[in-house]
């Protein structure tokens, strides 16, 4: 059978095997989205009768709300009273079924995605999702002054819900997902921030992913508050210097780039342009900034275009991701030396 290999749930009940019944319901739900779920397609495929299947979950509705439970208990079994602790195990685990790209990954996209599920649905499943170990520890941090961040069951899920989505795109584009403490960073936002803003942001973040899914020589994390980064991605024969100046901080890898590669009558310029503060300020017209300038690469000049881009989770902290590639002249006109005093962002 196709759902063979789902070992969910814990043991049977009243004769049946709980562990396939789960398992098939994640794939018909994960399939077919909640309206068109059938619980005589789940009954078929578990090798059970219909009515040995409401007896043991109900309806559908009780039925998904079982899975959404068993998801968040899974996620969270060793035992902790720290709430950020639980919620790091739920990013992991979350983390951890997208890239492998399970239905359980399709399961969790189906709930945040399919616009069909009824509203008195989505919010029996939020108040199921508030009945959970996890969720009682977080409200009571939060309770405590321990987390300062809005405590409602609404927040938190839209917390997952975004983190689902970021963690959806970066698998999409094969780059390194941001960590898991960076992750939770998405919780400590303003609590008037809106629902709206909350899904502004989830959608911003695909022109993001969509420019960084094309072949970059290298691609950085940059933290513009600490001016911490991390390298995702430097595995070119001459990119060691990128690995040594990153340990340094932006300003340092800004430093040496400059140094190292560009002209010196574009020292100043590219530094200017590439201060935090002017990133964050173009920020406000393009969540993806461009700027294109000659590297002198091996003797010989390079026309090259570095890319700076809102991290997904800009909205909620000054961070950005940096690529750079040469610039393909099919794709973008070469500038001339008479552009580069006015050159510009964009």
């Amino acid at each position: 059978m196709l759902f063979d290999n789902f070992l969910l749930g814990s043991g049977s009940l009243q004769g049946i095997d709980e562990m396939r019944i789960r398992g098939c319901a994640y794939g018909e739900f994960a399939e077919k989205g909640f309206m068109s779920a059938s619980l005589k397609n789940i009954a078929a495929k578990a090798e059970v009768s219909e009515k040995q299947l409401l007896a043991a979950f109900g309806s559908k509705e009780e039925l998904l709300e079982r899975l959404i439970e068993e998801l968040i208990e899974n996620a969270t079994e060793h035992v902790t009273n720290s709430s950020l602790e639980m919620l790091a195990s739920i990013v992991d685990s979350m983390k951890h079924e997208i890239e492998r790209d399970t239905r359980k990954a399709a399961f969790i996209g189906m709930l945040f995605c399919d616009q069909t599920i009824p509203a008195d649905v989505k919010q029996d499943c939020v108040e199921c999702f508030e009945n959970t170990r996890a969720y009682e520890c977080f409200a009571r941090d939060c309770g405590k002054g321990l987390i300062n961040c809005d405590d409602s069951a609404d927040s938190l899920v839209r917390f997952f819900m975004s983190v689902f989505s970021i963690l959806k795109g970066y698998a999409i584009a094969e780059v390194k997902p941001p960590e898991t403490e960076w992750l939770l960073g998405l919780l400590f936002k303003k609590t008037d921030d809106t629902k709206e803003k909350d899904e502004s942001v989830i959608k911003r973040q695909n022109s993001v992913i969509a420019t960084f899914a094309s072949d970059f020589d290298s691609i950085l994390f940059v933290d513009l508050d600490t001016g911490k980064m991390d390298v995702y991605q430097a595995s070119g024969a001459s990119d060691q210097w990128i690995i040594e100046s990153a340990r340094g901080g932006y300003n340092e890898y800004r430093r040496r780039f400059a140094e190292t590669f560009l002209f010196p009558e574009d020292v100043d310029w590219f530094l200017k342009e590439t201060e935090p503060q002017s990133i964050m300020n173009r920020f406000d017209e393009d969540p993806v900034l461009f700027i294109d300038h000659r590297v002198n690469f091996r003797g010989r000049t390079v026309f090259y275009q570095t890319i700076i881009a809102l991290d997904p989770m800009y909205s909620f902290g000054n961070k950005i991701l940096i690529g750079g590639h040469k610039i393909a002249a099919a794709k973008r006109p070469r500038p001339v030396d008479d552009d580069f005093d006015k050159a510009i962002f964009g």
